[in-house]
């Protein structure tokens, strides 16, 4: 009993002792807090980009409108 089974099965052990080596992480970096970014007083900052979801929710909707439309003048 006690076959020693290490967690790698396979029909080349050479090849598997051969890529068991304990592998060493390097330690993570330290935290650092961000300081926040702000623009400097009396200097506006730059207008902000629209978000497009309306605007495709607006087109969708008039051509599932004009669909419906066309498939009750059709029958």
């Amino acid at each position: 009993m006690g076959a020693d089974i290490n967690g790698v099965i396979t029909d080349f052990p050479k090849t598997s002792n051969r890529y068991r080596t304990d592998v060493v992480e390097p330690p993570l970096p330290h935290v650092a807090a961000k300081t926040p970014t702000s623009t400097p007083s009396g200097t506006a900052s730059a207008p902000r980009s629209p978000n497009r979801q309306p605007r495709v929710v607006v087109s969708v909707t008039a051509l599932f409108m004009a669909l419906l439309l066309a498939m009750y003048l059709l029958f």
